[in-house]
Parts: structure tokens; C-alpha cells; sequence
């Protein structure tokens, strides 16, 4: 959590003052974590009394990229064999040929996406 804090994204010279780092850490989180069918900018920003802007831009933008920038400590490349695995068990979730993802969750949407 204190390498996200400490991310120069959250400390900007810029006039408008950013909202503290955990309260934008909480609108991000929650707003990845509702499954697609609470992620809609409007509802979103009135459930949180945040304006359409703040969470587009200044928050989960802000947040997604600074944990980002911590990806190459964390995050690698599984060998043949785990990629192997990885892949049989993702390809009977429905996502064929995945090799890789970050900690072993899928996410469940409301509703599909109109594109494929």
C-alpha cells in the first residue's frame, strides 16, 4: 500500500487540490469491484457524492496507473507448464488460449460486452 502512496501521480503541482490517496485507493477499488453492473460513471458518482470527472479522471485513472507502475515487482510471465495449466482451467471458464492473469480471479459481469 505505500508504494501506491508514494507514487508521484498522487502528489501533481497543478491548482485543483486531488483527493486523499485512500479515499481515491476506495472509489477505484470499489468501482473495479462491482462486476460491471454499478460501474456507471453517473450512479457511481452520486452513490459516492464525487463529480463524473473525479472518477473517471482524477481517481481510477490516477489509481490504475500507479498500481501499473508496480507491475514489473509483482508480476510475471508463468513458465510452460504453468501456462499450460493456467489455460485448461481459463479455457473451461470460457476464456480460450488465456496463458496469464494476475492473482487467479475472474471477475463475473452483469452483462456481456456488445463487442467480443
Amino acid at each position: 500500500m505505500e508504494q501506491v502512496y508514494l507514487n508521484p501521480i498522487f502528489y501533481s503541482k497543478s491548482p485543483g487540490q486531488q483527493l486523499p490517496v485512500p479515499h481515491q485507493l476506495v472509489l477505484t477499488l470499489e468501482r473495479l469491484a462491482s462486476n460491471g453492473n454499478r460501474a456507471l460513471v453517473g450512479q457511481f458518482s452520486r452513490n459516492f457524492s464525487v463529480g463524473r470527472g473525479t472518477v473517471i479522471v482524477k481517481v481510477s485513472r490516477q489509481v490504475v496507473r500507479a498500481i501499473n507502475d508496480l507491475s514489473g515487482l509483482y508480476l510475471v510471465w508463468p513458465n510452460a507448464t504453468r501456462q499450460k495449466k493456467i489455460s485448461d482451467v481459463m479455457k473451461a471458464e470460457g476464456f480460450k488460449g488465456c496463458v496469464g492473469f494476475v492473482n487467479g480471479t475472474t471477475i463475473p459481469l452483469h452483462q456481456h460486452p456488445t463487442i467480443d
